[in-house]
């Protein structure tokens, strides 16, 4: 289960998803958020200063945890902040 915390020193008022802070993925958070909540991948290469590659990995991982989506393909593939996964319960 992720936990939510302010993002340390992005100056971002959003809540990062129980990341490491300075990763990668928390970046990306971070950038999707400032960026209004969706972003394409050049938008993110550029606010991150990452390559495609890790922003792909991170965006994936940001996925399965249920913090992203995708929607579209191709050159209009674009990525949103989701809302918060719910917890499960027992």
């Amino acid at each position: 289960m992720l936990s939510q915390q302010k993002i340390e020193g992005s100056g971002e008022e959003g809540l990062s998803p129980g990341l490491e802070p300075g990763s990668v993925e928390a970046r990306v958070f971070a950038a999707l958020a400032a960026l209004g909540g969706s972003a394409a991948i050049g938008e993110l290469e550029v606010a991150t200063r990452e390559g495609r590659h890790r922003l792909r990995a991170a965006l994936a991982e940001l996925g399965r945890g249920g913090w992203v989506r995708r929607t579209g393909d191709r050159g209009s593939t674009r990525y949103h902040l989701a809302e918060a996964p719910s917890e499960e319960t027992p």
